[in-house]
């Protein structure tokens, strides 16, 4: 892809390189997790790879950003509602305004700074960020999984992880094809990188969230299905979390006009960074040996099931 990008063949060769960039990383993460509980009897099929995948990709995305809009929209009203109740609030609101307009066409940094680093507005978008988008979208990709749950006897936890997983990077499947596309020319390589790492976070937590399902409407254990639903959506929360901030660092990195936070400045971008990687790595870690744990149970309860049947059919002595 990049080689066509430099070669000027972008317009004949990019479209179908850029889908396969997209869809190579889902793939890859559909076969780590789902080899392993296939030999153990989880009973995946064809059609649950293209039922999950299609609904991670279209339908999940589809609900999810209606929901993430109507709850935004439902946000901004009791902000505005708050706003007109606080003393001094709307006099601070129209001197923000005036100086992000000082400039024709353009926005004072030093004012967006001023804006964005306001406790107020840190703490609403850090929710946005953190919380109510990673729940919404984990609710939102997993609803398939509930669904199967409905029937009692068709689900067991392998099954359940690996339907989460297929859902989850199916819609990172979609944001891969999105963000890609708005960063050409010059950024197509390092957003194809950058969203191919979110296959294995979305996987994982998508995954977590299934489990999460099983345990509410299979196994009847709440708690349990507080506990992964948690894990679900802190993961996605963390990650989310640290891609924004890495956002905001970089570009507000020598906007203070503090000498004393310049340093600072200069290595939140490259921290940041770098604990994003390392939830990478440990998200990716854990989608090999989860799997193989999951599997396990599934023999188990086979060779359980089995030895209680054979128990029941074999004669019983005088």
């Amino acid at each position: 892809g990049e080689l066509a990008l430099r070669a000027g063949l972008a317009a004949a060769l990019l479209p179908p390189l850029h889908v396969l960039a997209s869809l190579l990383p889902p793939l890859i993460v559909i076969a780590i997790v789902t080899r392993p509980l296939q030999r153990a009897g989880a009973g995946l099929t064809q059609r649950d790879l293209l039922w999950q995948l299609s609904y991670g990709a279209l339908a999940a995305t589809l609900l999810a950003g209606l929901l993430e809009t109507a709850s935004l929209l439902f946000a901004g009203a009791w902000g505005v509602l708050l706003i007109a109740l606080i003393p001094g609030a709307q006099d601070r609101l129209l001197r923000w305004n005036e100086a992000l307009l000082l400039q024709p066409g353009a926005a004072d940094p030093q004012a967006l700074l001023s804006l964005l680093a306001s406790p107020a507005m840190v703490l609403a978008i850090g929710l946005i960020l953190a919380v109510l988008a990673p729940a919404i979208e984990e609710v939102a990709k997993s609803l398939g999984v509930g669904l199967a749950a409905s029937g009692r006897g068709q689900l067991n936890r392998g099954r359940a992880f690996a339907l989460g997983v297929m859902a989850g990077v199916g819609f990172s499947f979609v944001e891969a094809l999105f963000y890609g596309v708005a960063l050409l020319p010059d950024g197509w390589i390092s957003a194809v990188a950058m969203r191919a790492s979110t296959a294995a976070m979305h996987g994982l937590a998508t995954g977590l969230m299934g489990l999460a399902w099983y345990m509410l409407l299979v196994s009847r254990r709440p708690w349990q299905f507080a506990g992964y639903a948690l894990a679900a959506i802190g993961l996605h929360g963390a990650w989310n979390a640290l891609s924004g901030l890495v956002a905001l660092a970089s570009r507000a990195q020598g906007q203070s006009g503090v000498a004393v936070l310049r340093p600072v400045e200069a290595l939140l971008p490259t921290m940041a960074g770098s604990l994003l990687v390392l939830l990478f790595f440990l998200a990716a870690t854990a989608l090999v040996p989860l799997p193989y744990l999951l599997g396990g149970e599934l023999r188990t309860a086979y060779i359980a099931a089995s030895s209680a049947e054979h128990l029941q059919d074999s004669p019983v002595s005088a």
